[in-house]
């Protein structure tokens, strides 16, 4: 079977638009591909087109180009040695790159300087250039744009921030590439609670990954627990006071747990976080009596192996007697912290962290 087909490095890379977060990405992906790490030191340079703007007359005959409309805006009078940047040969290495971002604000000097070497590119150097003003229409009607993406053919990448009424599907997207599906429910709270903002949406997938480990359908309970506003560390913190038990931690946190967060959601989710934590403890516990290496137990519960060391830490400190235990408390607690039981909900979870400490 043939291999994945690679693109060679490119010259010449447009990237554009209003997306901020995916554009940076796209200029790593660009810049790891490029430049080895090693050689980035002495042959990766990164320009930002902003000096002062000015308000200067136009000299007599100095005129926008064919096709390029006057943008009204004040000149600027930011400048570099463009043929030298781009002409100076890499050091120990295949080729240099060169970020130049905002180049839309360049003179008018400058610009065509730059439009006229993208026709005949070097191929040691690789220079992309950041738009940020850059609209879809300009595509059609900038003569300078027009130019750049037909130099760029093949390497123009544009982004643009996503309506409201696209998030939803984004978010789908991007949890099937990762192998998990979410319910309508909960991508309604995540992107009433992260709105369109693509890198805290990002961010936040990411979190929920992480804590909900091989689980492949994403529900209301994990965002709300993951996403309420609540400092994600307080919720990690208290599910380790407990396994670690440490009652008068455990009783601290639960406080601070309550006075964050609504009182009647708050209860099914700190079981909810207690269930999944207790239940990635009698896994590592079974695999590590099945004889499997420590090394590999972190990709068969779907942690990050940083936190597999305590978890397996934990988990030798409980027998299946201890455990059973916890998970019939837990069950209990369940059913308790979603029926009106005269109870104050913060009093249930307390009781329940009384009945696992003190039993032990």
């Amino acid at each position: 079977m043939a291999g994945k087909l690679i693109k060679p490095i490119a010259p010449v890379y447009f990237v554009a638009g209003n997306d901020e977060y995916n554009k940076d990405k796209k200029v790593k992906e660009i810049l790891k591909k490029a430049l080895p790490l090693e050689n980035k030191d002495l042959n990766y340079m990164e320009i930002e087109c902003k000096g002062k703007a000015v308000e200067e007359e136009d000299e007599p005959g100095d005129t926008a180009s064919e096709g390029e409309e006057e943008t009204g805006r004040p000149k600027n009078n930011f400048t570099f040695d463009f043929k030298s940047t781009v002409e100076t040969a890499p050091f120990l290495a295949d080729r240099r790159v060169i970020v130049l971002r905002e180049f839309e604000k360049l003179r008018k000097d400058l610009k065509d300087t730059l439009l006229e070497y993208i026709k005949n590119p070097l191929a040691t150097t690789v220079l992309i250039l950041v738009s940020r003003d850059v609209k879809k229409s300009d595509f059609e009607k900038g003569a300078a744009y027009k130019k750049i993406s037909a130099a760029a053919s093949g390497t123009t990448y544009a982004y643009y921030q996503l309506y409201p009424n696209q998030i939803a599907a984004e978010v789908k997207r991007k949890l099937a590439e990762l192998g998990k599906t979410i319910s309508q429910e909960a991508v309604d709270i995540l992107v009433e609670r992260v709105g369109n903002n693509l890198r805290d949406l990002d961010s936040e997938i990411e979190k929920v990954i992480l804590y909900i480990g091989e689980k492949k359908n994403i529900d209301e309970i994990d965002v709300e627990f993951l996403v309420s506003g609540l400092d994600t560390k307080n919720i990690f913190d208290f599910v380790n006071a407990l396994a670690e038990r440490n009652l008068t931690k455990s009783l601290k946190i639960i406080d601070d747990i309550f006075y964050v967060m609504d009182k009647n959601k708050a209860g099914p989710m700190v079981v909810g976080a207690a269930y999944a934590h207790f239940k990635k403890l009698w896994t590592a516990k079974v695999l590590l009596k099945a004889g499997v290496p420590e090394n590999s137990i972190a990709g068969k519960l779907g942690v990050h192996p940083y936190f597999v060391s305590g978890l397996l830490t934990q988990a030798r400190a409980y027998d299946e007697k201890q455990l059973k235990v916890i998970f019939t408390e837990l069950a209990k607690t369940d059913k308790e912290t979603k029926r009106k039981s005269g109870k104050m909900p913060s009093q249930v979870i307390e009781s329940l962290v009384y009945k696992l400490l003190l039993k032990q």
